[in-house]
């Protein structure tokens, strides 16, 4: 089961608003989650089907630190925007923006 708080939160991130607030971001479905493990954002929570949760500690993607919550596939519809995510979705930081240059250089 997933906090309300946590369940709240994520709602909240599908509103352009609320990931500009947080500066963070959702990834739903089992191929995003999978390519995100091993790109090396941070991830904030992973929220997940017991399946799909097995199948992230055989392949030992899971970074350490990482809060794992367990979830059914009925609440995880609920959470998401996906009408079908039978595997899992990713709260993640959005990665810090480089600076912008004071001037352009002289051409």
């Amino acid at each position: 089961m997933v906090s309300k708080a946590l369940a709240k939160y994520v709602r909240a991130l599908q509103q352009r608003k609320y990931r500009q607030r947080h500066a963070a971001f959702l990834v739903e479905g089992a191929k995003s989650v999978l390519e995100l493990l091993g790109s090396g954002l941070r991830i904030e929570h992973l929220v997940a089907t017991p399946a799909f949760a097995e199948q992230l500690a055989a392949s030992r993607l899971l970074p350490a630190g990482v809060p794992l919550h367990l979830t059914t596939e009925e609440e995880l519809a609920q959470l998401g925007t996906l009408q079908t995510n039978a595997a899992g979705l990713a709260v993640v930081q959005q990665p810090p923006v480089p600076p912008l240059p004071a001037a352009l250089p002289a051409t």
